[in-house]
């Protein structure tokens, strides 16, 4: 578990100046919603669907929002899933997962053969 140590704490009231700070008229976007950017919609399990997902990820970067971040990377993952369930019914998340390793394996070694 991550710690804090006592001279990063932050106090109750710095954390609601942070919030109004963040959350007055003029700083908010003029969209409604969670994303600033225009993001067309994608099709679930569909390619645009991930493309989507990426796109919002990007935009929550954009705005700073680690949280919500953090919570498209999840939306990121159910698109992949959705894209394999429907493209490539007998592989898994855990099937690109191990891919990952071995590319990240052949990186460390610096041999992709």
């Amino acid at each position: 578990m991550n710690r804090v140590s006592p001279s990063h704490r932050v106090t109750p009231d710095e954390i609601v100046r942070r919030i109004r700070a963040k959350t007055t008229v003029e700083t908010l976007p003029k969209k409604p919603g969670y994303h600033i950017a225009d993001i067309p919609r994608g099709t679930f399990g569909e390619p645009s669907k991930i493309i989507e997902e990426a796109r919002e990820f990007a935009d929550a970067i954009n705005q700073g929002v680690t949280l919500m971040a953090l919570q498209e990377l999840s939306d990121l993952l159910g698109a992949i899933h959705g894209y394999l369930a429907r493209h490539h019914p007998s592989l898994t998340i855990i099937d690109l997962i191990d891919m990952a390793a071995m590319t990240e394996r052949a990186f460390k070694n610096g041999h992709r053969d």
